[in-house]
This record gives C-alpha cells, structure tokens and sequence, in this order.
C-alpha cells in the first residue's frame, strides 16, 4: 500500500473510532499518561542513551527526550498515536501548553495555521487535523475519556521544560509486543508502559514480548515497564526472570538484561 494510501486509510479509521467503532490498529488514544513517569525512570541513566519507546499519549517519548536520550524511536500498535504526538509538540512549541485544547475548533485552526511542518508525516499529520476540522469531526471522540483515566505523573509539569524536545523527526513502528517483531535496531533501554498487562495470564504472549524485548535490547540493556496509576501489575516477571535482574520500583518494574 501506497503511503498517501495509509494516510487516507488513518483518516477513514478515525472518523470511523469517533463515531464509536472499532478499526483494526486504529482505536482512540490516550490523551495523558496515566501513569507514574518518576518513579520508574529515576533508578535508570538516559543520557546519550537509544530508546525504543511505546508512543501511546506521547508523555513516554517526551520524557526519555526530556532526560537527554540521543535517539528515541516509537512504537505503537495503534496507528493514530502518531498524529496525536504531532499535536502535542506543536501545542508545546507554537502555544506553550503542555496538551492541546481538542475540544476547541478555533483554537485548533489557529494553531494548525502556526505549524511550519519539517517532515512529510509532520504534513500528513497537518492534512489530517485540517481534514477532521473541515469534516466536522468531533475531535476530543478520538480520545478516552480524561476524567474516567487515573491521574499520572510526569517528570514536567510546564510546556517550556519541554521547548528544547520537540523535533518532529522520529522514527515509527506500527508493531504488537505479542507478535514476532523485526526491527533493524537495537537499544539501551525500552519503555513498555503497562503492555503487558493485555497479556496477563496467557503465557505465550508474554513469552513472545519477552522474545522480542531480547532481540531489540543490547547486552546490558534495561526495560522499564510502568503501570497505571493505583492498578496492580500483570504477572510476567516469572516468564521474565530466566533472561533479566527484575527490580521492582513504586511505579513498575525495571528489567535488566543479563550479560
């Protein structure tokens, strides 16, 4: 499939998930962590580091950025994340607000009029945002619902922290942790938010993202799983523990690779 053929097909997708409908890897997107950035980053160096990060609401991304990763390529099952991540640097360098006002066409006009795109899918993700606009689409639908989301915690709290981080280029992998994955890459360090937990209790897909975790990280490469706010964690550390040292933090798990 074409590229501009995919850019049309995310549109169509989530035109079809505002209106309540499920879309294969395609679906709403999380509009804040909902999770605790701190306390599960401090214990790990970031600094001139590679990251393979999940993009998810873009707060995992911002944050390896914001603790001076060198490279910090994404990940998501979810093809719509990206667009959103788009969103969210230019809400911070052309507005200086740390998550954009989708529930306000005018203010999304104005800054969509602000954007100079330096990418091609920094421009697809322009088109798109226009696209919805011009369609009457009721943007904050591709969204879960903020108030029903436990409240996370980020390293940041103002957007000029992160005015030095927003660099459109990124790298993106459409990929599912439970599925065999071939990336040409390897990293120091994964951040898998609560991915797990969608395979709690089947062990053969949390065998599968173990796998995967051993061929994408180096030698003495470390994945820090988060989870949500005040939610217990799956039970993956015992498929984990014959290959990585786990240690366990208030707001996840951190899993060493061994040598």
């Amino acid at each position: 499939m074409g590229m501009e053929n995919i850019y049309d097909l995310d549109f169509i997708a989530s035109k079809s998930v505002a209106r309540g409908n499920s879309y294969p890897n395609h679906g709403k997107v999380y509009y804040k962590t909902n999770e605790d950035l701190v306390n599960t980053v401090l214990d790990v160096d970031f600094k001139d580091k590679e990251v393979f990060s999940v993009l998810s609401s873009g707060d995992h991304v911002l944050t390896a950025r914001f603790l001076d990763a060198k490279r910090v390529d994404a990940f998501d099952i979810n093809r719509l994340t990206p667009y959103y991540f788009y969103l969210r640097l230019w809400s911070i360098k052309y507005r200086g607000e740390l998550y954009p006002n989708i529930y306000h066409n005018k203010w999304m006009n104005d800054l969509l009029s602000q954007v100079k795109a330096k990418t091609l899918q920094e421009k697809m993700a322009v088109f798109y945002y226009k696209k919805h606009l011009a369609n009457k689409t009721p943007l904050d639908k591709l969204f879960y619902d903020v108030e029903s989301q436990p409240e996370g915690n980020t390293l940041y709290t103002k957007a000029e922290e992160l005015k030095d981080v927003t660099s459109p280029v990124i790298d993106f992998w459409t990929v599912d942790l439970f599925s065999e994955i071939n990336i040409p890459r390897i990293y120091d360090i994964a951040l898998t938010s609560n991915t797990f937990d969608w395979g709690r209790n089947d062990k053969d897909k949390l065998i599968k993202a173990r796998n995967n975790l051993l061929k994408l990280l180096k030698d003495d490469g470390v994945c820090i799983a988060s989870k949500i706010v005040n939610y217990s964690q799956s039970n993956e550390k015992d498929i984990f523990k014959e290959f990585f040292d786990i240690e366990e933090t208030k707001g996840g798990v951190i899993y060493r690779k061994r040598m």
